[in-house]
């Protein structure tokens, strides 16, 4: 039996809509929900687990690892970007306590694991080195060193400072997230139907902004939340979060409910932009052009890896321009992933 884990999986919302019991509980994160997603289609004979869908906050990680290695004869655990760099400002959804939760588990695995997703959380411009990263980060890459544990990172960047980091099998596979492509090719960039996500928001000709993640300005408007998945803003909403949105732009934000709420929304448009790389991803699996703006080396090198065009700066993006920039950017991407699709299967063939 193989068992997939997720250091934090979100609630499945079933419903279509956003209930008001669904919004009190709200623990919910697109990118993991896909990445989930993904696993449990690329490895058809293993099952994700949800007795273990928290394991940032579970109780005892040591039983956790020990009641797997009886039940389960491998593991697939999704990690993302725990590895983070000192300068990185403090988060509520990954802080020390958590990492060393996710590291007492690692450490005690007995059966064949491999490690997914695995990237580093630290700004572009700074040199990525041992030193650089948080103590809980290091207890983590010393987990990591278990002999059953196989490693598989997002990029080159990450997967560079593993293997400086002695003991730990390592390979750069990609996000399993890019491999539920289902277009064959990327439509020509166009400026109908445009959509946003993250920090890029205020794009004026947006026709929607998808809510995605906690890190820029969504647990403000969490409560203003409709059934329809809407913000209906007054002056007090606007005042509130006019340092995250321009007041104008809050009717066009839109929160999904479920990956298929997502998926749909984003069907319908013909070009994406923004900050968070799961959008981006969930855009080119339907054949959709996107612009992501790196700010972080998690997507930078995920993005370089799958030979995806993105630019650094925000401040740069002129969307005006994209139409004509973008036309030919994605033939070495469209003609690449074949091959990173089959690495990615090579080194998961045990599983």
């Amino acid at each position: 039996m193989i068992t997939i884990v997720n250091h934090h999986t979100p609630n499945w919302h079933k419903d279509k809509s956003w209930s008001s019991e669904f919004i009190k509980k709200i623990n919910y994160n697109l990118g993991n929900a896909l990445i989930s997603q993904s696993c449990i289609k690329l490895y058809p004979k293993a099952a994700l687990n949800e007795s273990l869908s928290d394991l940032e906050e579970h109780s005892d990680p040591m039983n956790a690892a020990l009641e797997i290695n009886k039940k389960y004869t491998k593991c697939i655990f999704i990690m993302q970007d725990h590895i983070i760099g000192k300068s990185m400002p403090s988060s509520n959804s990954i802080n020390g306590r958590k990492i060393l939760n996710i590291a007492t588990f690692l450490r005690f695995l007995e059966i064949p694991t491999h490690v997914v997703s695995l990237t580093i959380r630290q700004a572009i411009d700074e040199k990525i080195d041992l030193r650089s990263l948080i103590p809980e980060s290091l207890e983590l890459l010393e987990s990591l060193r278990n002999p059953y544990i196989s490693v598989g990172t997002r990029g080159v960047k990450t997967k560079e400072l593993l293997i400086n980091y002695e003991g730990i099998k390592v390979e750069a596979v990609g996000c399993p997230s890019f491999f539920m492509r289902e277009a064959r090719t990327t439509r020509l960039a166009n400026l109908q139907r445009i959509g946003t996500n993250g920090r890029f928001a205020n794009y004026p000709q947006a026709s929607i902004h998808i809510g995605q993640g906690d890190d820029y300005g969504e647990p403000l408007l969490l409560k203003e939340i409709s059934a329809d998945g809407r913000i209906y803003p007054d002056n007090s909403l606007e005042n509130r979060v006019k340092e995250f949105y321009k007041p104008e732009f809050l009717r066009k934000i839109y929160f999904p409910a479920s990956l298929n709420d997502w998926r749909i929304k984003t069907e319908s448009l013909t070009f994406i932009a923004g900050t968070r790389l799961h959008g981006s991803i969930v855009a080119m699996n339907l054949g959709i052009p996107v612009l992501t703006i790196a700010t972080d080396v998690r997507a930078q090198e995920t993005l370089d890896y799958m030979n995806v065009p993105y630019q650094k700066n925000i401040t740069d993006v002129i969307v005006d321009n994209v139409e004509n920039e973008m036309k030919n950017s994605f033939k070495e991407f469209d003609a690449k992933y074949l091959e990173k699709f089959n690495r990615f299967k090579q080194w998961s063939i045990s599983i």
